[in-house]
């Protein structure tokens, strides 16, 4: 994992300054155990999910773009292969990180700490959407709509207003960063 540190402050309601910090640019895959080194034939590709390649033209790619194990580097026959094979050795956000990036495009997760809590946002490429996942009882996704500047379905990763309005304000300038970089 990118152990790389961004530190971003916001300014709270009550004028104290609060610490977000970005801990990780990117995703990393958990390695699995008892995965087995030897590659699949699946149609023309081959697939080796112990080392998460393939001999498809976008996962080589992305393999010149990506740092090994990031979630980015996943192609559909990987993402096909790990949850027919390997979905029971999954852990929970990673599944939910996959199948968010597999169904809604390529997406830049970052790790960050929120009030000693640690949460992912997605940066969709488009830059109209962010995702946040963030674990309550179990991982839960949370969108933010730029276009519409509010929560998808009034779903809310925060009750607490202050919060929630802290978060929303750090996405906003997430966002804007990341699409002006």
């Amino acid at each position: 994992m990118n152990r790389k540190s961004v530190k971003i402050s916001l300014d709270m309601v009550d004028q104290s300054r609060e610490i977000i910090e970005v801990v990780s640019e990117y995703y990393s895959l958990p390695k699995l155990e008892g995965v087995s080194k030897r590659s699949i034939i699946t149609g023309r590709n081959k697939v080796n999910l112990y080392s998460l390649s393939c001999s498809c033209k976008d996962h080589r790619a992305s393999v010149t773009i990506y740092p090994k194990r990031d979630i980015r580097r996943i192609c559909r026959h990987l993402y096909n292969k790990l949850f027919a094979e390997l979905e029971d050795k999954l852990d929970e956000l990673t599944k939910l990180l996959l199948h968010n990036q597999f169904w809604f495009g390529q997406t830049n997760v970052k790790k960050i700490f929120f009030y000693k809590s640690s949460l992912y946002v997605g940066l969709h490429g488009a830059g109209s959407i962010i995702s946040v996942f963030l674990k309550k009882d179990k991982w839960e996704k949370f969108v933010y709509d730029f276009v519409l500047n509010q929560w998808v379905n009034s779903l809310k990763p925060f009750d607490d207003e202050i919060l929630l309005n802290q978060l929303t304000e750090f996405i906003v300038t997430l966002n804007l960063s990341y699409k002006s970089g």
